[in-house]
């Protein structure tokens, strides 16, 4: 009876720690495929995404009024500058005036005279506002303003520097002189006569081989020899490389398995 409840506790110690050890695997797979995989990265930057939003905005915004009325027997001289878009309005003159108004682009300027009333309708926010000459009142759709609460000239607008093409030099092929293998005389041995034999000392000359010299390698067979494949190292740090990852994988779940393994022994 004792057996068969200790084998039932070994075989849930081992159910459990299998359990355990599947989790921790899926749970090492996840954190090295975040470790590889980097963030994605958007094209076009926030400043862009934002200038766009702007220029949407104030081209659907409702159009503002500006009204500009001489209160004074003095002439009345302005310049009004908005960020978006300027048009003149019912009491501009632009035409038939001695000093007639002018609009361009987003700056309205011109003149008024003796309870003269100027007025443009605009998109966007006021920038700049300089009343100049006799007293005057300025309103924004209808509610009167204090000229000087507005600087008086627009702030400079900076153009965006434009991306001159870099040409790039085109290299040209060089041609390189291929060494040419030239050939080695080989020394001929010279036969050498043998003197005959007089009957007082007989002396006998013998011929001596000449040294042959040995053909040195040319320059094409030292690169050659010289020359090793290159191509195989990529390769091989690769292979290397998953090797230790795999590895290191093994090891931490090896001891993943050995430390669950202990911990149900000794509950056990």
């Amino acid at each position: 009876m004792q057996e068969q409840q200790a084998e039932r506790r070994d075989g849930q110690s081992w159910w459990r720690v299998g359990c355990v050890s599947v989790v921790a695997l899926c749970l090492l797979g996840a954190g090295l495929a975040a470790a590889s995989s980097g963030p994605a990265v958007a094209d076009g930057g926030p400043a862009a995404a934002a200038d766009a939003l702007t220029q949407q905005q104030l081209q659907q915004s409702t159009p503002n009024t500006v009204t500009i009325q001489s209160t004074g027997e003095e002439r009345v001289f302005y310049t009004i500058s908005v960020s978006g878009s300027i048009e003149p309005g019912p009491g501009a003159d632009l035409t038939g005036a001695d000093r007639p108004d002018s609009v361009d682009g987003a700056t309205a300027s011109g003149s008024t005279a003796l309870n003269g009333v100027d007025n443009f309708t605009f998109r966007g926010r006021i920038t700049a506002l300089n009343v100049s000459g006799g007293p005057a009142e300025v309103s924004v759709n209808g509610t009167p303003v204090d000229p000087a609460s507005f600087p008086q000239s627009a702030p400079p607008t900076t153009a965006s520097p434009t991306a001159t093409p870099t040409r790039t030099p085109t290299s040209t092929p060089t041609a390189t002189a291929t060494p040419t293998a030239t050939p080695t005389a080989t020394a001929t041995p010279t036969a050498t006569s043998t003197a005959t034999p007089t009957l007082d000392t007989p002396s006998t000359t013998t011929a001596t081989p000449s040294a042959t010299p040995t053909p040195s390698p040319t320059t094409s067979e030292t690169a050659n020899a010289t020359t090793q494949p290159q191509g195989e190292s990529g390769g091989i740090l690769d292979w290397l490389g998953s090797i230790s990852l795999f590895t290191i994988a093994g090891t931490l779940l090896l001891v993943v398995f050995a430390i669950l393994a202990l911990v149900a022994r000794y509950n056990d």
